[in-house]
Parts: structure tokens; C-alpha cells; sequence
């Protein structure tokens, strides 16, 4: 084939096969689904990149949930103990009791705060634009935090 080629227009041309030349071309181009140039790498880093953004939203998540939600409580343990004249055993007991009413409140707010915490880290880190250079869609990244809000909202 590129003999002919070469017989016929009469100049010397590269004898690359159209299919490798339009891979190159391609491979320089972002793939609409979200994998980037590099195939195999790519679906690597999708597979870990949502699960490690979802690692850091539960870690904030339940250190602030437990944070905020142990403030709530103290501070009705201590109302109630001081209204009633409780001593520190029957304020014990009703611990357990003090911690739903809180939640409402307390899981909205400590998500916020993880999803702004977690974004806001990897912003000021520029992994985001990182990750956007790479052809990672925005939607791998922000998935995580809409299937942990989704599970928040269908317990309460």
C-alpha cells in the first residue's frame, strides 16, 4: 500500500496506517465520558478518587457529628440536672435519651461542614485542578457527597 503510494503521487510520505494516526489524534482529545486520555490509568483513579473523597467526608462527618452532638447533649444534661436537682448518675442515664432530639439539627450542619472542609482542602491543594487538566469529570468527584447526603436524608 505505501509503495503504490509512493509510485504513484511520486514524494517521499510516512507509511503510518490511519487508524494508529487517528488513535494519536484522539488520544489528545478529553473522552466525553469522563476518562481522560489515558484509558487504564484513568479508570483506576475513578474507581479510587470517589472512594477516597468519600473516606474524608465520613471522617469529618462523624468527628464533627460526634463533636457537636456531645455539646448539644452536655448542654441539656446540664439544664435538665439543674432544673431538677439531678446528680451526675441520673444525668448519666438520660444521655441516651438526649441524643436523637439533637440529630436534626446536627447531621445537616456536620455534612455541610465535611463537604465543605473535604472541597475547600482539595481546592487549596489544587487536586481539583489537577483532576480537571486530567479530563475527570466533576461529577466523579461530587458524587461521594450527594450519595452521603441522599443516605442522611432517607434515615431521618
Amino acid at each position: 500500500m505505501c509503495s503504490s503510494d509512493l509510485e504513484l503521487r511520486g514524494s517521499v510520505r510516512s507509511c503510518t496506517n490511519s487508524s494508529t494516526s487517528r488513535r494519536r489524534r484522539d488520544a489528545d482529545r478529553p473522552r466525553p465520558d469522563g476518562m481522560g486520555a489515558v484509558g487504564g490509568r484513568n479508570r483506576t483513579l475513578l474507581r479510587l478518587l470517589p472512594r477516597s473523597v468519600l473516606w474524608d467526608l465520613l471522617k469529618v462527618f462523624l468527628l464533627s457529628l460526634g463533636a457537636l452532638s456531645g455539646v448539644l447533649m452536655l448542654g441539656g444534661a446540664m439544664v435538665e440536672a439543674g432544673r431538677h436537682g439531678l446528680d451526675p448518675l441520673d444525668v448519666a442515664v438520660m444521655v441516651p435519651y438526649l441524643i436523637p432530639p439533637t440529630l436534626p439539627f446536627t447531621i445537616p450542619a456536620c455534612l455541610l461542614l465535611a463537604c465543605t472542609m473535604v472541597y475547600g482542602r482539595m481546592s487549596a491543594n489544587t487536586e481539583i485542578v489537577a483532576l480537571k487538566a486530567s479530563g475527570v469529570s466533576a461529577w466523579s468527584i461530587l458524587w461521594p457527597a450527594a450519595a452521603l447526603a441522599a443516605s442522611l436524608a432517607a434515615l431521618g
